[in-house]
């Protein structure tokens, strides 16, 4: 679902910046088995931690009220610790079981792709809910692709875009969405892209014909520092602990007898930011894992002001599809030119700029506009 904050380029280049990001991967052959929910949570066959629980907690309490001593220096209002936190300890135990065993697995990627649908709800555009499901109609709907090769090369494409036009007209039907239409570039039609190449990022803006080119610092190449989304590209246990609040949540499904079954091929995870930047880009994010390739299924983005007791939804939410990890095929396109500097039509301007300036944070955006 959306998010409706300031603009996208201060999300690519200031939560990206800050924000661990990270891509599940296909399960070793003949490696550890995933840990399920209903698994003994104090196991002790796990990969050996950095720190033990009572270390982790006392250092997440720490780190904490250091957050909270630089906003109130700075007259900042820091994310508070979230409801629940910290964490009973068997509970902290499982959550760290689930970090560990993601970074295990997504380690082994070397190619990545797949495609996506995106959602955006806003109630200040569109506060219409579907009859029967009560969900709010999404006011924007996009598709497309994403593509990642190891170990710091990625691309973010959107080339469907969909804009609310009106309720069903049928009762029952589908709602009214109407295309919006792309910029024809490269061949095909385009609403927004975002290229890494290892050495910088680039993001285009179709409607100024601009290219914003961001320099990635040496010591900082290797990774992929920048990314329209969190937790995509690659991460660490530690990094993501240190950056947020994470909490596993059981999902059940409901038997017509009314039984309620835990559902077991898919992994909740409610994350909150710890830090004043990247709690500026949202509230809180649903992640969503397959048990099946231990990859994002989906990402549900809560905006800071997302607030339903104000009637305020403003949210994104990300589905991925048709995922596809390492083999020969995805390996052989890499080098088709899709992880390079795009050549630029003719009357682009390419604008460079230099990382943690005021530019950087200000810039106009492709595709979404500020709210």
């Amino acid at each position: 679902m959306p998010i409706c904050f300031q603009s996208r380029r201060s999300l690519l280049l200031v939560a990206a910046i800050a924000a661990a990001t990270f891509v599940g991967v296909a399960r070793p052959a003949g490696g550890q088995g995933t840990p399920r929910p209903e698994s003994n949570l104090q196991q002790k066959n796990m990969q050996q931690r950095q720190m033990t629980p009572e270390e982790m907690r006392a250092y997440e309490q720490a780190a904490w009220k250091a957050n909270q001593a630089t906003a109130q220096a700075n007259k900042i209002q820091a994310p508070r610790l979230p409801q629940g936190f910290p964490l009973p300890q068997d509970e902290q135990q499982y959550v760290e079981q689930l970090l560990d065993y993601w970074q295990k697995t997504s380690d082994q990627v070397k190619q990545y792709k797949c495609d996506f649908q995106r959602y955006e709800y806003d109630t200040g555009s569109v506060n219409i809910r579907d009859p029967k499901t009560n969900q709010l109609y999404a006011f924007q709907q996009a598709a497309g692709q994403i593509r990642f090769s190891a170990p710091d090369k990625a691309r973010f494409e959107t080339t469907q875009m969909y804009q609310f036009a009106g309720p069903p007209k049928t009762n029952g039907g589908p709602a009214d969405y109407k295309p919006v239409e792309g910029n024809s570039i490269w061949g095909r039609s385009i609403h927004e892209c975002w290229v890494c190449t290892g050495q910088a990022v680039y993001d285009f803006d179709f409607d100024k014909k601009r290219s914003y080119e961001t320099k990635i610092p040496p010591k900082m190449q290797g990774n992929v520092v920048e990314s329209p989304l969190p937790f995509l590209f690659g991460a660490k246990k530690n990094e993501v602990m240190e950056r947020y609040w994470v909490r596993y949540i059981p999902k059940y499904d409901t038997k017509p007898n009314g039984e309620q079954v835990l559902i077991e091929n898919e992994y909740w995870l409610d994350v909150y930011p710890k830090r004043i930047e990247d709690a500026r880009m949202y509230s809180k994010i649903e992640l969503v894992l397959s048990a099946d390739d231990f990859m994002p299924r989906a990402i549900h983005m809560y905006s800071p002001n997302y607030n339903p007791k104000k009637n305020n939804y403003s949210s994104r939410y990300f589905l991925f599809e048709n995922r596809k990890v390492n083999g020969r095929w995805l390996s052989l396109k890499d080098g088709l030119g899709y992880f390079i500097k795009p050549t630029l039509p003719f009357g682009w301007k390419t604008i460079e700029i230099e990382r943690g300036s005021a530019q950087s944070a200000s810039a106009p955006s492709p595709g979404v506009k500020p709210r």
